[in-house]
């Protein structure tokens, strides 16, 4: 049986001491990887967040913006997104390098990404799949019943996120979820 991937999405804000409590949590394996996703955050204060960052962790960085840092930097992943649905040109260099993942909201958008295409997703992102911790009224708008016959029957790894807490995982695995993302767990809003 394959492992359970467990990820940190960070909020959109940029956290106090964020480089050190990022690093802590990939050091301590208590994730396998981190989404940075700082939507209305600058190029230089993204690459700031990085460099603080021990290089030999960047490997289980995945960017939500600011693709072009992937250059620069030996960071693991991006995710692609409503704000970024295609990575820039300047990145097929080291796009083989990368991981790929993208977020759904739907089941026909988890069905988009399982068909064969141009883009070999290492996993997509489900939400919300409970009510979200971080997003007052991001409420669920799947059952787990119905979803574990269309995740067991699909070729892509399907991470869960929305209102997910590591009390949930077993309902997950048992769903057919490939591992869980929280962004409201590891960091709760005020």
């Amino acid at each position: 049986m394959r492992d359970f991937i467990k990820i940190a999405v960070t909020p959109e804000i940029v956290l106090d001491e964020e480089a050190s409590r990022l690093t802590k949590l990939l050091a301590d394996r208590e994730v396998d990887y981190i989404h940075l996703r700082h939507p209305r955050t600058s190029a230089k204060t993204l690459s700031r967040i990085i460099t603080e960052i021990p290089c030999e962790l960047l490997r289980r960085i995945t960017l939500h913006d600011h693709f072009t840092l992937a250059e620069n930097f030996p960071i693991g992943g991006i995710h692609l997104n409503s704000r970024n649905p295609i990575y820039p040109k300047s990145l097929k260099p080291v796009i083989e390098r990368l991981r790929i993942s993208r977020s759904c909201h739907t089941v026909d958008e988890v069905y988009a990404c399982a068909a064969p295409n141009h883009i070999d997703y290492k996993y997509i992102t489900l939400s919300p799949i409970f009510n979200s911790i971080s997003k007052e009224g991001y409420n669920s708008s799947f059952d787990l019943n119905e979803l574990s016959g269309i995740l067991k029957n699909t070729d892509i790894d399907v991470i869960a996120l929305g209102g997910v807490e590591p009390k949930s995982f077993d309902k997950l695995k048992e769903a057919g979820f490939a591992g869980a993302a929280m962004l409201g767990y590891y960091f709760p809003p005020h």
